[in-house]
């Protein structure tokens, strides 16, 4: 079952690996799931990244953008974004 509410430290985390220092890309305004969503979304393609490792590397299972994407949100990664 689809959760509705991803755990914030999780977008924290990838909205980091993605545009650190300027969390205002992701957070700006008032925000919700969706709306944060669509815009990590959103930087993912337009930052070509979606199959680069975005962590776990160290752990020796390094998870990519796209695959950390799709445990936080639940939803898969739009290809046609890509």
């Amino acid at each position: 079952m689809k959760s509705l509410t991803p755990d914030l430290g999780l977008e924290l985390w990838l909205a980091q690996k993605i545009c650190s220092p300027n969390l205002q890309t992701v957070f700006d305004g008032v925000t919700d799931v969706a709306e944060r969503c669509k815009r990590v979304r959103e930087l993912i393609a337009k930052l070509g990244i979606a199959d680069a490792p975005a962590g776990g590397v160290k752990r020796g299972s390094p998870k990519s953008f796209r695959e950390c994407f799709e445990k936080i949100y639940q939803e898969p990664l739009d290809p046609r974004l890509l």
